[in-house]
């Protein structure tokens, strides 16, 4: 199954479902792809945030997280899950 390359939530989608399947490299290659489309949904740069974790990139994940974060500081789905 493959994205709408145009529709930024079709391709976090693709992310998404790559990472339930621990394909992270892809994952991480589909969440930047909806980060370029739209860069300011803070969901986009946790499910990069995710992937980078899953690929032992800590300092790139923390990156991403705390991007999310600055997008919307007091919205609870802009952080990740293991802050929960």
């Amino acid at each position: 199954m493959r994205a709408d390359a145009s529709n930024p939530d079709a391709v976090v989608g693709q992310a998404e479902v790559a990472f339930e399947n621990a394909h992270y490299t892809e994952a991480l290659d589909y969440g930047l792809r909806a980060i370029r489309l739209q860069p300011k949904i803070p969901r986009y740069h946790i499910v990069v945030g995710d992937a980078y974790f899953k690929l032992l990139r800590y300092d790139d994940a923390q990156a991403a997280y705390q991007h999310a974060l600055q997008l919307a500081p007091s919205d609870e789905g802009s952080r990740p899950a293991s802050a929960a």
